[in-house]
């Protein structure tokens, strides 16, 4: 019984083995340019993602972080109507440094009161321009979003909070 299985497996591997043979001499028989010429004719069926090329340098400050930071320490004035009603928090504002490097398209993408959105689109429409940022070798128009956070100092809140 054990010959007559084994003869059996010999067989179907036998069998199995001549056709991937006879798969091979078929598919060498296919001239290589008409498999070419296919490939070529055949378009995907979904639309090939666009590349972009990463930024090369963002748009910085004149003078860079510290400079800036010293403008807005400068600059900003705490809303004297917001410091009595303790009006505190952070503004997130947004704008465009353009190819020439001016700040346009000034806008707050998160305000906490009217006063103090008010002070940032003020201050942030005084900065001198910006060194543009550069994306595949030229200079580009790019997004920067800034935060800045109104704090009251804690003497002042205790003070209000005794009286």
């Amino acid at each position: 019984m054990y010959k007559f299985y084994l003869s059996i497996a010999l067989f179907l591997l036998l069998l199995v083995g001549c056709n991937r043979l006879q798969d091979t001499v078929v598919m060498s028989e296919i001239p290589t340019d008409s498999i070419s010429v296919q490939a070529q004719a055949t378009k995907p069926k979904y639309k090939e993602p666009m590349l972009i090329d990463p930024i090369e340098i963002y748009p910085s400050y004149v003078g860079g972080e510290e400079a800036r930071l010293q403008f807005l320490k400068r600059n900003l004035v705490y809303p004297p109507e917001a410091k009595t009603k303790e009006i505190e928090g952070t503004i997130t504002v947004g704008f465009v440094v353009s190819e020439t490097g001016e700040i346009e398209n000034i806008r707050i993408l998160r305000g906490k009161n009217k006063l103090l959105d008010d002070e940032v689109l003020r201050v942030t429409a005084l900065m001198p321009n910006w060194i543009p940022g550069v994306m595949s070798g030229k200079k580009t128009s790019m997004n920067y979003t800034m935060r800045i956070q109104f704090k009251l100092p804690d003497q002042i809140i205790l003070r209000n909070f005794l009286r």
